[in-house]
């Protein structure tokens, strides 16, 4: 099974909206069936309150088989619940991950111009929440520290299989200098999700493999000592590897003094450098208790609560769907496709797609260049339409270049939630009258709103 990495799916055919009307095509292959009456790019209603959210939005963000080779040992201040930068921080010159850990927390400098290939490898994993609650369980004191199983075994395989490896970079022979990260492997075209920090002053000899090359590194000497510090008092559980693999964090319970990545979460640069974050508005902040960032999905039909975490990478999308969710914007969802078979880029198209009654959503430009990786959030060119991906489309570039990513659902929710209770319902496949594209639609629309909480009659799904 491909699952999280797979890029099969496709999103080629129409986008059924509410009511009978005419299809238009997309700007690139993504055609929208539209209403009736013609969709008219109305005025951004209410503009300060976009501001406003624009500028919660902006501070709400601040990326193997076998072990890397073989063997040759201060805290930081707690982040906030959301890994955010405070108000008035600088703005990052650099995209960075901020992991939280049972030994403090570190932030990993991104280069992307290292070894374009792992960095998004990276991120993807980041940005699906495939760290989250993982075990350190390779730590040698003066070597590396590695990770990269999953603690659910059914994530592990999604990602970890032979058609889920990515294929090498070139060597640039960047030096494995205490905090330099890159994938572990097994050899050339090894790389999957297995991901050491190199440690001085042994790891220094690392690089010469050619699925270790560098994609970013602990900068800050206070993060560093974090990695530093985590228990390696086991010896080396190279071993423990397989088995993890197998059977996640529960074949680990015979060492429960291994320390434990709880989260990591991916922080976008700034686009202008220098300055300080604005200020969050008192009427924001008093709605958005739940952490600046995220905005709630609330379906009916027992479907329930799903977090949709903003990208700073679409600050105009994101800051839209933040005033929409301040003014408890209803929509309705209405497609729901699965993966397709193997092999077949579609139908169907692995995704799940709701619309939202606000016609401005239709006026903005597409933003960012983010890959559309699973539970990706996607605004849909020149529409009031959007969906979460259920599969990696990160190949289709005219998808890339029509859709705008501006969040993202975290796995847990995205499999228990969107696959688990979306999927299941009943469905009826809707052929494009004109373009010929076979969808999955639900027999019946399911009513959805947008909102800065969870709903607390709803069953909530926090990520």
């Amino acid at each position: 099974m491909r699952g999280l990495e797979d890029s099969r799916g496709g999103v080629r055919g129409a986008v059924r909206r509410q009511g009978g009307g005419r299809a238009r095509r997309g700007p690139v292959g993504l055609r929208l069936w539209r209403c009736g009456r013609r969709l008219v790019v109305g005025a951004l209603v209410g503009a300060a309150a976009l501001l406003a959210a624009a500028a919660w939005v902006a501070r709400g963000r601040v990326g193997g088989a076998r072990p890397a080779a073989s063997a040759a040992g201060g805290q930081a201040a707690p982040l906030p619940a959301t890994a955010a930068p405070p108000v008035g921080a600088p703005r990052l010159a650099r995209d960075q991950v901020a992991c939280e850990t049972t030994k403090g927390n570190f932030s990993i400098v991104l280069r992307r111009e290292w070894a374009p290939r792992g960095h998004d490898r990276f991120v993807e994993l980041v940005e699906t929440g495939f760290f989250d609650n993982q075990l350190v369980y390779r730590a040698l004191p003066g070597f590396l520290v590695q990770f990269g199983v999953a603690a659910d075994p059914a994530v592990q395989a999604r990602w970890d299989s032979a058609d889920a490896r990515i294929p090498d970079d070139p060597q640039q022979h960047i030096p494995f200098t205490a905090g330099t990260v890159s994938f572990a492997g097994s050899g050339k075209d090894s790389r999957s999700c297995h991901v050491f920090f190199s440690l001085e002053p042994h790891g220094k000899g690392l690089g010469a493999a050619e699925h270790e090359r560098p994609f970013g590194r602990i900068e800050d000497p206070a993060h560093q000592r974090v990695i530093e510090s985590f228990f390696s008092g086991y010896g080396d559980l190279t071993s423990l590897q397989g088995a993890m693999v197998r059977a996640g964090n529960a074949a680990a319970a015979r060492y429960p003094l291994l320390d434990r990545i709880e989260r990591c979460r991916y922080h976008r640069a700034a686009s202008v450098a220098g300055g300080a974050m604005p200020a969050v508005p008192a009427g924001i902040v008093g709605a958005a208790a739940r952490g600046p960032g995220t905005v709630w999905l609330h379906v009916q039909g027992g479907v329930g609560s799903v977090p949709i975490h903003l990208h700073e990478g679409a600050p105009g999308a994101a800051a839209r769907l933040a005033y929409l969710a301040a003014k408890n914007t209803s929509g309705r969802l209405h497609r729901a496709e699965p993966l397709p078979p193997p092999g077949s880029s579609g139908p169907p198209y692995a995704l799940v797609q709701f619309s939202l009654h606000d016609p401005a959503l239709a006026g903005l430009p597409h933003e960012g260049d983010m890959r559309i990786s699973r539970g990706a959030v996607c605004l849909i060119g020149r529409s009031s339409d959007l969906f979460v991906s259920l599969a990696r489309h990160g190949e289709h570039v005219s998808w890339s270049s029509s859709m705008t990513v501006v969040g993202h659902v975290h796995e847990e929710a995205l499999s228990s939630h969107l696959e688990a209770r979306v999927l299941a319902l009943p469905k009826h496949t809707f052929k494009h009258p004109e373009f010929g594209t076979v969808m999955s639609m639900l027999d019946r629309d399911l009513p959805c709103s947008l909102r800065l909480a969870p709903l607390a009659e709803l069953p909530v799904h926090a990520s």
